[in-house]
């Protein structure tokens, strides 16, 4: 088994976005105030996004395994 983890391009948000949603509905058991918009069936989507691509403190990743698409993380 191949892992890989790579620093998500801001083409590649999209994917982070989307990725998102699984994690948001893992914590959404822990943190109540994560709501789910039942009208899309998704989360609200995580907060300033765009601060991963901005801020030399937040790096988005894209994880791989045997280079398939398998998660994100940050």
């Amino acid at each position: 088994m191949h892992i890989e983890l790579t620093r998500a391009t801001i083409e590649e948000k999209p994917i982070i976005d989307n990725l998102s949603q699984f994690y948001l509905y893992e914590f959404s058991q822990y943190l109540p105030s994560l709501s789910l918009d039942e009208s899309r069936g998704l989360y609200d989507g995580l907060p300033d996004l765009d601060a991963y691509w901005d801020d030399p403190n937040r790096q988005p990743f894209i994880v791989r395994v045997d280079g398939e698409l398998a998660g994100l993380s940050w």
